[in-house]
């Protein structure tokens, strides 16, 4: 059992709401677990730090980034999200964020990154599934595929920084990519 100096722990908890009161009650610092709540308008601000991978499978998620907000694992989406401000890193062949079903993604200043010479893309669209990816910067992996893969959904990306040497894939829009 461990025990808690009481002044510690008023102060503690003191410190804690004067955060929630400056960063709202929705801040996720970087050893809490997301959970995927059933509530509309899940608006989120995520702590510095190493996360797991998420999955978005209800509408509307609006996910604020801190700098240093870096997910490890694959990141899916069959709902709706926007998501600024994150780096995703992985490895191999699988897709860093995938978009399955009629899932709908805004990437905005995102750093996606593969370590290690890779074939897969970086993100994966669903025959029905949409992305936009806004001032982001693809890096990393050399090797075979293309940066944004589709399989007929809609996918574009704006003002992107695309530092991998491979191309997107097959229907993608492109405007104004640096690379």
């Amino acid at each position: 059992m461990t025990y808690f100096d009481p002044f510690v722990k008023d102060r503690f908890v003191a410190m804690l709401t004067r955060h929630e009161a400056l960063l709202g009650s929705r801040h996720v610092l970087a050893d809490h677990y997301l959970n995927n709540d059933k509530t509309k308008h899940l608006g989120v601000r995520l702590g510095a730090g190493s996360r797991q991978g998420l999955e978005v499978k209800k509408e509307e998620y609006v996910l604020e980034c801190a700098p240093g907000t870096v997910f490890t694992k694959p990141v899916l989406i069959s709902g709706s999200a926007i998501i600024s401000g994150a780096i995703f890193t992985g490895s191999g062949d699988g897709a860093l964020i995938t978009i399955s079903g009629t899932g709908k993604l805004l990437l905005q200043n995102c750093i996606l990154s593969k370590e290690g010479t890779s074939a897969g893309s970086y993100v994966s669209v669903s025959a029905t599934g949409k992305l936009q990816a806004n001032g982001c910067m693809f890096t990393g992996a050399p090797g075979g595929g293309s940066v944004v893969s589709t399989a007929g959904g809609d996918a574009g990306v704006t003002g992107t920084l695309n530092v991998t040497g491979r191309n997107h894939g097959a229907g993608v829009a492109v405007v104004g990519e640096i690379t």
